[in-house]
């Protein structure tokens, strides 16, 4: 009798395990790589496009993310899960890249004019999930040969 309730209990906690999604590695972050020699400030935003193709829409309610000069940060998904999964219902992400984050603390709550002035996107990406396998989960600020073919504003300049 022990030994079979323990063989229930073992296939009822396989079968569990088996309807877990899997989480795909590759698309559990994205690395932000900041070659320039400038400290930049970036945020990402799943929720704009396609209704907002503007450069400047820096939004209050979405955090800022700082990265030094030559170094990098991962971004992970906000669902705890990986990009893929959080981007399968929007066609894009949308990453704008700053490089006064003191000035977008300052202005964030300002009009859309007065922010565009103070706190102007330097580089803006619009990706798509085919984009990010391409670039292998990995954007780079300024942006690299790789990412030629990109949606991005200004466009890429060799």
């Amino acid at each position: 009798m022990n030994n079979k309730l323990k063989m229930i209990l073992l296939s009822a906690q396989t079968l569990m395990l088996m309807g877990c999604p899997m989480i795909d590695s590759e698309s559990e972050n994205i690395k932000i790589v900041n070659r320039s020699d400038k400290e930049i400030c970036f945020q990402v935003n799943s929720l704009t496009y396609p209704f907002a193709n503007e450069d400047t829409l820096l939004q209050g309610q979405f955090p800022v993310f700082g990265i030094k000069p030559r170094t990098h940060y991962l971004c992970s998904a906000a669902t705890n899960s990986d990009w893929r999964r959080e981007l399968h219902r929007c066609r894009f992400l949308q990453i704008l890249i700053v490089e006064n984050g003191d000035n977008f603390l300052k202005y964030f709550k300002a009009p859309k004019d007065t922010l565009r002035k103070y706190v102007p996107v330097v580089q803006r990406y619009h990706l798509s999930v085919k984009d990010l396998d391409r670039l292998h989960w990995t954007v780079t600020y300024p942006p690299t040969e790789e990412m030629k073919g990109i949606n991005m504003w200004p466009p890429y300049k060799k």
